[in-house]
């Protein structure tokens, strides 16, 4: 079975669902599964294992790289033994046969509802792997530092599960963060969607970045370089609230604030480079300032650091893609004013594009984008 048909099955599940007989029945096969049922364990292990292969081959085009593919369910034996802590220390108390939590601050309102641990037909919840989850890796890897990216809807889910972790001590020294990131539209303004009307998966929208850029870069290497870095640009220069409109022609277009742009505005500036060392030209050990377009890229250049500092954090991504794209247009300024070749000092000006190049190729390696050389 592949991933695309366990994506089939999960929509005509969730159809199937409507239909209050359809989820009594789904209600008791994830009872049965939670607690262990030999032959629901193996079908969903083989599930599992589908969709981890799917996901590891998406990462690795994308180069992503983790360490460890831990989720929720790798934390069941922790359920069982964390809710009868939080019972036996009346943490957690009884409400219409269910286990609940009560939670607050984290940003909840005054009437936020709460944390159902356990249902009454003794099923767990999301709130409950969740937790489980965050406690687990508190104990057994050290975490200072937990950040969970989600959709923005699960925003109230994510600060109940950090207020009950905090409250039954589960998270002590460790801060907590949820970055929240927005929704992928279409042109029509909804979530994103391919051609036949289901929703657009990562796998789809590299497919359509590469066969775009593959139509304007000729040469291979470079065309998956530029498709994936407009993908990337795209989705990281944008404040993660706010979500971005899938426009294939925009994203891969060279001109404006791109991915393609800035790595057009790289390979140029190593081709100036590349035939100054041709020419037996080096660049000085300083740069100096003759034209005030030299002066403005270089101040640009200055904001790098401050870049670096406010994208750690806030966790915004865009700070750094902002930054190369000013660095960039400066840069295209200096260029068109500011001869460097023909220069009467070269070097000091070829120290200057050594400088630019050097905070773009930083930009673009932090957002996961190929500098390329040569376009």
């Amino acid at each position: 079975m592949t991933v695309d048909e366990l994506g089939i099955l999960y929509r005509s599940g969730n159809a199937a669902c409507e239909d209050e007989t359809s989820l009594a029945q789904a209600r008791m096969l994830t009872t049965r599964l939670q607690d262990g049922d030999p032959l629901l364990t193996a079908a969903w292990g083989r599930m599992r294992a589908i969709s981890l292969v799917a996901i590891s081959a998406t990462a690795e085009v994308l180069g992503a790289h983790f360490d460890l593919f831990k989720g929720e369910s790798d934390a069941h034996a922790e359920v069982a033994p964390m809710l009868a802590d939080l019972v036996a220390r009346k943490l957690a108390r009884e409400s219409d046969g269910a286990l609940v939590m009560d939670v607050a601050g984290d940003g909840l309102p005054d009437n936020a509802p709460p944390l159902l641990l356990q249902k009454s037909d003794g099923a767990a919840l999301y709130g409950t792997t969740d937790l489980a989850t965050l406690r687990q890796r508190v104990r057994d890897l050290g975490t200072e530092q937990i950040v969970y990216c989600t959709d923005d809807r699960q925003a109230l889910h994510i600060a109940s599960v950090f207020s009950a972790a905090r409250t039954a001590g589960y998270a002590d020294g460790v801060e907590l963060r949820h970055a929240t990131f927005g929704t992928v539209r279409g042109s029509d303004g909804k979530p994103f969607k391919t051609r036949d009307g289901s929703a657009a998966s990562v796998g789809d929208m590299i497919d359509l970045a590469l066969a775009k850029s593959s139509e304007k870069v000729t040469d291979g290497e470079a065309a998956t370089a530029v498709g994936l870095g407009a993908l990337k640009f795209t989705d990281l220069s944008t404040p993660r609230n706010t979500g971005y409109v899938f426009d294939i022609d925009r994203m891969t277009s060279f001109e404006g604030r791109t991915g393609p742009y800035l790595q057009y505005a790289y390979a140029r500036i190593s081709s100036i480079l590349d035939k100054a060392e041709e020419a037996g030209m080096v660049p000085a050990e300083m740069v100096s300032i003759s034209h005030p377009s030299e002066r403005a890229v270089l101040m640009e250049c200055l904001w790098y650091p401050h870049a670096l500092s406010q994208a750690a954090h806030q966790l915004e991504s865009f700070e750094i893609a902002d930054r190369a794209y000013q660095v960039a247009d400066a840069f295209s300024r200096f260029y068109a004013d500011c001869p460097v070749l023909k220069a009467d000092d070269p070097s000091g000006r070829l120290a200057t594009c050594r400088l630019v190049a050097q905070v773009i190729g930083k930009c673009l390696e932090l957002l996961g984008m190929e500098p390329v050389r040569r376009m």
